[in-house]
């Protein structure tokens, strides 16, 4: 026991080997701590907002602060390091990692991103030019020959001269020649002037000499295919041809006047008379329409069937009006193609309802297209029974164009027939025969069409037909 209280004397007694470190406020995972006092540390903050003034790397000839976009184990990454060396330069890296593709630095200036003046390939010859060799602000050398550097018509400032001149190769540099007038250089291969060109001295051309005294205006005029404008007068034309351009005229100050556009073009030849209309005085067909008929001397009128030899004696008469036709047969191939439907569908089942309801049939098999008339006439025939003694059965026909009723549908479409009762009295199961006919006259060609027959139980039972064929014959 003795010993345990001396041991205890002992440790109280002894001075503090260590201090314990206090945190300070809530700290966020990732940022660096800061002291905020002594012995108390708290959280570094962020790149936004941080506590810390001071922050120093010694490293001599490495990567001493990066930043990296992501961690070391990921498939990709890029990395900006900064680093300095005590005896070669100091050093600022981009590197891409595994699947990052390479990225360009830029400086953001206030919100705006500036490019970064990178050069490549490195080393460069002083003295030569630099230019920009990316978008993203990159340099590269662009030699000491100015040619190599690109000139752009609009944009590209020119230093010295005089504006207006004519820029030439003055023995390697850029010289200007003065200029006189006003409007497009002339070059020496078949320049075109416009305008009223002043010569100062004596023209020669092909040996001929031309003085400064001439007559009229606009352009020189040449030997080799001339181009004139406006109206130029020929008081003693020696050329053997003139040709004349598209859409231009010849005129003359005789009563002759300006040439047509048949002065060119052989009218003799009756294939090149493209437009218009001859006149019947001419032989021509003029405005008639129909056969003609010639008077002998070149004239013609047109032609009634009395003047046919060969007329028919519908020749005069509407034969297109059917009411015109007075005597023989026609043909059927003339009489239009009309629509016949003969089909047995299936049994439809029983039903117990009261009151009519469809029984599917033209859902799939009393179907037809009304081919060319507006009527038909439907039938749907069969037998019918009901399993009740005392009860009886309710038939009646309707049709419709598009999709057919289902079966229990209610009624839809019209009803073409009067609803017709079958059985009643002790009979039980006995099948009575029906055939219903309607007329049905207001259809539309080319539109499909169903036929359907709607039945119920009278007063109970199951009612139900059976052996139904339903017709259609489409009336011309």
């Amino acid at each position: 026991m003795k010993k345990l209280i001396s041991l205890a004397f002992l440790l109280l007694a002894s001075p503090a080997l260590g201090q314990t470190v206090q945190q300070y406020g809530n700290v966020t995972r990732g940022h660096v701590p800061s002291w905020n006092s002594s012995g108390v540390i708290a959280d570094g903050g962020s790149s936004s907002d941080s506590p810390i003034t001071s922050m120093g790397v010694t490293n001599n000839g490495g990567a001493g602060f990066c930043v990296s976009s992501d961690r070391a184990s990921a498939a990709g990454r890029n990395q900006l390091c900064f680093g300095a060396q005590t005896s070669g330069p100091a050093t600022i890296s981009l590197q891409n990692f595994g699947t990052a593709s390479p990225q360009s630095m830029q400086f953001i200036v206030n919100g705006a991103a500036q490019g970064f003046p990178t050069v490549s390939p490195l080393p460069v010859t002083s003295g030569n030019l630099a230019c920009f060799s990316t978008t993203s602000g990159g340099l590269k050398d662009c030699g000491s020959n100015p040619t190599t550097v690109p000139l752009t018509v609009g944009t590209t400032p020119i230093s010295g001269g005089t504006s207006g001149r004519v820029v030439f190769d003055n023995a390697g540099i850029l010289g200007e020649y003065a200029v006189t007038g006003t409007g497009n250089a002339v070059l020496s291969a078949s320049p075109t002037l416009t305008g009223t060109p002043i010569f100062s001295g004596a023209i020669t051309y092909g040996g001929v000499t031309l003085s400064n005294s001439v007559t009229g205006t606009g352009s020189m005029v040449l030997s080799a295919g001339p181009t004139f404008t406006g109206s130029p007068v020929l008081s003693t034309p020696t050329a053997t041809s003139v040709t004349i351009g598209a859409g231009s005229a010849i005129t003359s100050s005789g009563a002759g006047g300006a040439m047509v556009a048949s002065a060119f073009t052989d009218t003799t030849n009756a294939s090149n008379i493209s437009s218009g209309t001859l006149a019947a005085a001419r032989g021509g067909a003029g405005t008639i329409n129909g056969a003609l008929k010639g008077n002998g001397s070149g004239v013609v009128s047109q032609a009634a069937c009395a003047d046919l030899s060969n007329a028919a004696a519908s020749c005069a008469t509407d034969a297109t009006n059917a009411s015109n036709i007075s005597s023989g047969t026609l043909a059927s191939a003339r009489l239009p193609s009309l629509t016949t439907l003969s089909a047995q569908p299936s049994d439809p089942t029983g039903t117990t309802s009261t009151t009519l309801v469809m029984s599917g049939l033209g859902v799939t098999t009393c179907r037809w297209t009304q081919a060319s008339g507006t009527r038909a006439v439907l039938t749907i025939s069969g037998s019918v029974a009901n399993n009740t003694s005392g009860d009886a059965s309710d038939l009646a026909l309707f049709t419709g164009s598009g999709s057919g009723p289902a079966y229990g549908a209610a009624p839809t479409g019209s009803r073409i027939s009067a609803i017709v009762q079958y059985g009643g009295g002790a009979n039980t199961n006995v099948r009575f025969g029906f055939s219903l006919t309607g007329i049905i006259t207001s259809l539309t060609p080319s539109t499909t069409y169903w036929l359907d027959l709607a039945q119920s139980a009278v007063v109970g039972g199951t009612a139900n037909s059976f052996s139904d064929t339903c017709v259609v014959q489409e009336m011309p």
